[in-house]
């Protein structure tokens, strides 16, 4: 049991209800900190609104060490109890009811079952290492105070009031001195504050913590001086935020009202941010509203921030905006820009992170300091943006606790902007004067000025318009949907940013005039275009380029005067991965059974292929029932020459009567039409032989070495000292030692991409144990393993290099490994399970039905992968995946995506903290999924049981 301390004028604690919206009958100054020392606040403060609650939990039982310390165990509430028996269990019976009153009217906290299990961890650290002081910390209004609420009631059942006349700073220190309290102190607004209470509520000599909640990180990192329990509060999911939305609902009114408005309640939801007090009031409002429901989810998402700013149905958040203006008002100067930025991005709009961090740095929003440079100022930016919950999380790993992932150890790949904070930002971003939308039907009018233009898939594309329109201050043009040549001006002079990563139909001829009228331009991305297969040599006039992003085309070769940009600091194209990224517009003119949509890494050849008629004038008619191209045999699937496969040493010819022998040289297709052939992204580029002049540049992908020859490549590699991120394809026995060699001092190397190829012939495949494996193996143990963060290798047989032991000081800081192997055995199985820091595994196996995660020592099974939070599995064929008993403890996430079979498991109730099983569609994935949803339910206890979704 437990006891709380009352402030003199009882005040009761609101804060800690967070979005949830019931009180806590804990205490609260009410009156400044600087002035609690008083006995009696002056008449004029007792209006003012509290600015520190503080709220006392003292246990009732013996939490003490046994050392023949009679009076020290002894509970300083006893004497209470002797003196008012009656009132003391009526104080205690009240507590229990408030306690079941709230835990029924807040579900549990919808969405937080993961965050509330890691802020009881965090306690028991504090707790068993004798650790002082925990802060809570994050946005305003997104619930911090509930959790900690919800901890309360969690970690101590039963809860005791205990009034007192006295200061409540003497008193929490009186209690401190007799037994072991749990103390929170919400809403602290400065370090000042915190440094007048510390000395009467932290001593080493006692044995109690204090929870310190606050908006602010640095005062959190500031009360606790260790980062470790600092715990930051995020946001609610998109899932979660409409479950707690339904639920509201349904309390005001059942059957739920909003069955036909399911499209427009989401967007609705998502505008609220994860914030659970906005999402309450919405669904509040919403659930007694009589008539025109769809009248009013309308006028909310056509005009959200004024009518929560302005209607009186919303006076509940208006503490909410208070803190939205006053760090808006405050924030840092550098930090700002990039959040207004933002809004550049239509809602729920998935973003690369590395998009975002390059575009701050090509607008000068990030930049270069004394000691950081302006990428990494651009991600500690991104870091604290995330932090905040202005940034949200968004893969297929979405339901992972972000919390557990500390954003210097694991960068995120995807993110969208908060709705929420989007919202707000857009409502006032024409006073600033940046961003200016073209959306809809659009019409002329006098804000045709701005800094930032955007232009929306629903525009219609309207030339009159445009023209119209000012240009001159221009510094970004970002497009969405369907690209129209006169969206380049000659008037665009001064434009830094060309942002095409989401439009569709460019052509070369555009881009002639884009390298032609865009001088100044220091961004310029054309990722996914896979209608673009070649760079103008005109590229060089860019001499202002940053950031070049040409991944995803078909663009194959960088032309050799791209060495004159001296500035360039950041080249991607081609593709690498385990499965690469999906065009939709590749083939999109082909029947639906000619597009392959998908680029492999690999020629992966079936057991059985089915076949449908070929005529001699090679007219191809397929079953009915045909997958993509899988009538066809797969070597003349793929598209292009991939850079690895798992290929049978014998292929041979497929049928005399099919009339189909692969040619001489394995050319990918090379008897069907050209258009067949070419729609398909480029797996690497071959660079200029002077690659090296571009000393600049700090990320360079994927490459092919032996297209420009190996030697010179290499060299030339060698001079790049400053790359963070590389990826290279084409290594093979005859060039791996020099190429190993050449990057064995690259310390700045944080990500490294290999692809393994056969020197023999122009088919990739594996490296085989005839093929003197081995000898790229040992080259391969040079690596600069030291700073490596991700590493990806594909192409292996069943092998690693000779790293066993050396995990700790090689690979200290790895998050991240993709391998693709033809099998993954006990030894590879064990040093991967060895790598101390490891927090997200995909790996793809070829050959082998059985993949088993589980590491013997002397015949007893040893803990394995103890961070791993995210297990990805591909597999070619039918796979069976066990787990041990001490094998990823921690693993959240768990995908799986099998091309030519099905899956099944075992030792799933051995991942104790699985939340989410990802299954990658496919031809049986209704069947697979029901299989999968059945045995969760028979392995794991009901309130754990992970959610099996479709991807």
């Amino acid at each position: 049991m437990s006891r709380r301390i009352l402030t003199p004028d009882q005040h009761t604690c609101h804060r800690l209800s967070g979005g949830h919206s019931q009180p806590l009958g804990c205490t609260r100054a009410p009156w400044p900190l600087s002035r609690h020392r008083r006995r009696h606040p002056p008449p004029h403060h007792r209006a003012a609104p509290p600015l520190v609650s503080i709220c006392v939990l003292i246990s009732l039982t013996n939490t003490q060490d046994s050392q023949g310390d009679g009076d020290k165990d002894k509970n300083p509430m006893d004497e209470d109890k002797g003196k008012e028996p009656m009132a003391f269990l009526k104080k205690i019976k009240s507590l229990q009811d408030e306690e079941k009153e709230w835990k029924a009217k807040n579900d549990g906290l919808v969405g937080r079952e993961s965050q509330t299990a890691e802020l009881v961890k965090c306690l028991t650290e504090a707790r068993v290492n004798s650790l002082p002081v925990m802060s809570v910390w994050g946005i305003a209004q997104v619930g911090k105070s509930a959790l900690v609420k919800k901890l309360f009631y969690d970690a101590v059942l039963h809860l005791q009031d205990f009034h007192s006349d006295k200061d409540p700073t003497e008193e929490c220190h009186r209690l401190l001195e007799k037994g072991w309290c749990l103390i929170v102190i919400d809403d602290l607004r400065s370090k000042k504050d915190w440094d007048m209470i510390q000395a009467a509520l932290v001593s080493k000599h006692h044995k109690s913590v204090v929870i310190v909640i606050t908006t602010d990180r640095t005062i959190a990192e500031y009360c606790t001086n260790n980062k470790d329990l600092v715990f930051n509060v995020k946001a609610l999911e998109a899932d979660a935020a409409f479950h707690l939305f339904e639920k509201q609902v349904l309390k005001k009114s059942s059957p739920y009202p909003l069955k036909d408005q399911v499209a427009s309640v989401k967007c609705l939801i998502s505008k609220c941010g994860g914030l659970p007090k906005v999402i309450s009031a919405i669904a509040v409002l919403l659930a007694t509203k009589t008539n025109k429901r769809k009248e009013t989810i309308h006028s909310l998402n056509e005009r959200f921030m004024h009518h929560l700013e302005t209607d009186p149905e919303y006076d509940n958040l208006q503490d909410l905006f208070a803190w939205m203006h006053s760090y808006f008002r405050t924030c840092p100067d550098a930090l700002k820009p990039c959040i207004f930025y933002l809004s550049i991005f239509p809602q729920d709009q998935i973003i690369r992170r590395r998009r975002l961090v390059r575009r701050w740095i090509a607008e000068g929003y990030s930049r270069d300091s004394q000691n950081e440079s302006a990428e990494e100022n651009g991600e500690k930016h991104f870091s604290e943006l995330l932090e905040l919950s202005i940034i949200q999380q968004i893969s297929s790993s979405s339901s992972v606790n972000s919390s557990a992932f500390s954003v210097d150890v694991v960068r995120m790949v995807m993110c969208q902007v908060n709705g929420f904070i989007r919202e707000y930002v857009v409502s006032r971003r024409l006073e600033e004067n940046l961003v200016f939308e073209l959306g809809g039907k659009c019409a002329l009018t006098t804000q045709r000025t701005g800094r930032h233009l955007v232009i929306l898939v629903d525009w219609e594309r309207d030339g009159i318009v445009f023209a119209k329109m000012d240009f001159s201050r221009l510094r970004s043009l970002t497009v969405f949907g369907v690209w129209k040549s006169f969206f380049i001006s000659e008037s665009m002079k001064m434009l830094r940013v060309l942002d095409l990563e989401n439009s569709e139909a460019l052509n070369d001829g555009d881009l002639d005039k884009i390298l032609e009228w865009l001088r100044r331009l220091k961004f310029l991305s054309l990722r996914g275009h896979i209608e673009i297969n070649h760079l103008p040599g005109s590229l060089h006039h860019l001499r202002q380029l940053q950031t070049l992003d040409v991944r995803g085309t078909s663009i194959t070769t960088l032309p050799g005067k791209i060495t004159k940009l001296e500035k360039l600091q950041y080249i991607r194209a081609g593709t690498m991965g385990l499965k690469p990224p999906v065009s939709s517009r590749c083939c999109s003119w082909l029947p639906e059974f000619c597009r392959c949509h998908r680029p492999t890494t690999s020629a992966e050849v079936p057991t059985e292929i089915e076949i449908g008629e070929v005529s001699e004038t090679m007219s191809l008619k397929p079953p009915v029932s045909s997958g993509c191209c899988s009538w066809l045999p797969e070597f003349c699937r793929c598209h292009r020459p991939p850079t690895s496969a798992e290929v049978p040493t014998e292929i041979g010819e497929v049928s005399e009567t099919m009339g189909l022998k692969p040619p001489v040289s394995f050319g990918c297709c090379s008897w069907l039409p050209e258009f067949c052939r070419c729609h398909r992204p480029t797996i690497s580029v071959e660079v200029p032989t002077d690659i090296g002049e571009l000393i600049e540049l700090h990320t360079l992908g994927v490459i092919n070495i032996t297209a420009s020859g190996a030697k010179k490549t290499v060299k030339e590699l060698k001079k790049l000292t400053q790359l963070r991120k590389l990826g290279v394809s084409g290594i093979n026995r005859k060039n791996s030692g020099i190429f190993f060699s050449a990057i064995k001092y690259h310390a700045h190397l944080e990500s490294l991409s290999v692809s393994l190829d056969k020197d023999t012939t122009r088919w990739c495949c594996f490296i085989g144990k005839d093929n003197n494996s081995q000898g790229c193996l040992d080259d391969m143990v040079s690596l600069p393993c030291k700073n490596l963060r991700s590493l990806k290798l594909y192409g292996l047989e069943d092998k690693l290099p000779k790293w066993e032991g050396e995990q700790p000081v090689k690979f200290g800081k790895l998050t991240k490994l993709e391998l693709d192997m033809a099998s993954l055995p006990e030894d590879v199985i064990r040093f991967v399970g060895g790598l101390p820091e490891l927090c997200i595994l995909r790996v793809k196996q070829h050959q082998h039905h059985h993949l088993n995660f589980c590491v013997m020592v002397n015949g007893f099974e040893d803990e394995s992968y103890k961070k791993v939070k995210i297990l990805e599995i591909s597999c070619s064929r039918g796979l069976h995946v066990s787990f041990g008993s001490w094998t990823m403890k921690k693993l959240e996430v768990l995908k799986v995506e099998c091309d030519g079979g099905s899956y099944t498991f075992s030792g799933l109730e051995n991942l104790e903290e699985l939340q989410e099983v990802v299954q990658v569609k496919g031809s049986k994935d209704q069947a697979l999924k029901q299989q999968l949803d059945q045995q969760l339910a028979d392995e794991q206890p009901k309130e754990k049981k992970p959610v099996v979704k479709l991807e």
